[in-house]
């Protein structure tokens, strides 16, 4: 029993992937669609000329500053070229998706690895077709790494004493993931570009910090696992494998069921209860702090795991071979679009109760996304020492969206 735990513990805590809600783009598109002011045509131009602006001797020393991979390639992926134009609102949703796109992937600075030994990352990085660090720049558990929902399940078992036994160094309930912190220094990138005449970057900047941001308003990325029963505790040896392949399963199910309800695709009246959500032109009150608004994001969505978890579980037909399966491989498919549908058609409740956490999370992720465009365009039309006011905390949120919750249900 005790080797199983051991098991289990091994898979709950490497439990980070590096998935995020799909389609960024899409995202932003609805809920900046109110928003006035972006479709202005702003002057195209490479990020090694836009280094050079700024007294450095090229990209790489940019890239190095941010902390980005010197690999990836920066070039113009939205239909713009050097020289031309783009409006502001094609960056934004253009460019909201990229830090999926490989820009994290062995940048350095993620010391939240340090839980893990060499083999488990490799397991991980093989699991997930990815660097690992890539999923601890994309997440936030405020609860720490034991969970608070796992931790109210496993409150004085033999579970947490074997956890806090194993990991005596650790500090289980401190916050881990870099999500905030990544929120704010590209945030600062983007008004200092605005500030010095290059609002290309400065809109591209802001796209990839707004990326962040909505990465915490999806609750799987604020905890490591939803519930003990994302461990495959009947997978015997191999429950650290199967337990990581089911947890990547509900997590991106959840995450394509999302984006396949938004395109319309299990219902008109479905898509447009979450189009509701989503758009519109309301902020976060008093926002004044990239990295604090993402952690108030967090803790917001953290309420909604073990919901999210238990409607992903509920609806979803389980792995019939959760050691080999490829989570990713399934959910990613057009085929899995098929796939929710089947599933909401036999289990109505448990798409219904799946579409209220995606109707009460989702006006958190177009707020905040609105929240960041007009803080930047504050911070940038601003003098550098200018005084801001004190940062909102959950509380602020959470009277946004109960306010906007009672908007939407008079709809």
């Amino acid at each position: 029993m005790r080797a199983r735990v051991l098991l289990a513990l091994s898979a709950f805590l490497s439990a980070a992937p590096a998935f995020a809600w799909s389609e960024h783009a899409l995202l932003t598109r609805v809920a900046l669609g109110q928003v006035p002011g972006l479709d202005e045509a702003v002057p195209v131009e490479t990020l090694d000329r836009y280094a050079v602006s700024q007294g450095l001797k090229g990209r790489v020393e940019l890239l190095a500053r941010l902390q980005l991979n010197p690999g990836y390639d920066y070039g113009f992926h939205a239909g713009e070229k050097d020289g031309g134009a783009a409006p502001l609102r094609r960056i934004l949703e253009t460019y909201a998706d990229e830090p999926d796109d490989g820009m994290d992937e062995s940048a350095g600075g993620s010391g939240g690895l340090m839980i893990l030994s060499p083999s488990e990352i490799k397991s991980m990085e093989e699991l997930h077709a990815g660097d690992l660090q890539k999923a601890v720049r994309h997440v936030y558990w405020p609860g720490g790494l034991l969970g608070t929902n796992f931790r109210d399940e496993f409150a004085g078992t033999l579970v947490e004493r074997e956890l806090r036994k194993i990991y005596t160094s650790v500090p289980l309930d401190a916050p881990f993931g870099e999500a905030p912190t990544r929120c704010r220094v590209l945030f600062d990138a983007s008004v200092a570009a605005l500030r010095s005449g290059h609002p290309y970057w400065g809109a591209r900047f802001l796209a990839w910090s707004i990326h962040y941001a909505q990465d915490l308003t999806q609750p799987l990325h604020t905890g490591p696992i939803p519930s003990a029963r994302m461990i495959c505790w009947s997978c015997g040896r191999e429950i650290k494998e199967g337990s990581l392949r089911e947890n990547s399963y509900y997590h991106t199910g959840f995450e394509r069921a999302a984006l396949w309800t938004l395109k319309g695709a299990l219902g008109a009246d479905a898509q447009a209860t979450l189009t509701r959500a989503l758009s519109g032109t309301a902020t976060i009150p008093g926002a004044s702090d990239p990295e604090s608004l993402a952690k108030s994001l967090a803790a917001s969505s953290h309420r909604e795991m073990g919901a999210t978890g238990r409607s992903a579980w509920e609806l979803f037909p389980p792995l019939t071979d959760p050691v080999h399966q490829d989570p990713v491989q399934i959910t990613q498919s057009n085929d899995f679009g098929r796939v929710v549908a089947a599933a909401a058609a036999r289990r109505p409740q448990a798409y219904a109760d799946m579409l209220g956490v995606l109707a009460r999370v989702f006006p958190r992720t177009g707020a905040a996304t609105r929240t960041l465009v007009s803080l930047a365009r504050e911070r940038a039309a601003a003098p550098p020492t200018a005084s801001a006011p004190p940062a909102p905390g959950p509380a602020a949120l959470e009277s946004l969206l109960a306010e906007q919750a009672l908007r939407l249900q008079s709809q």
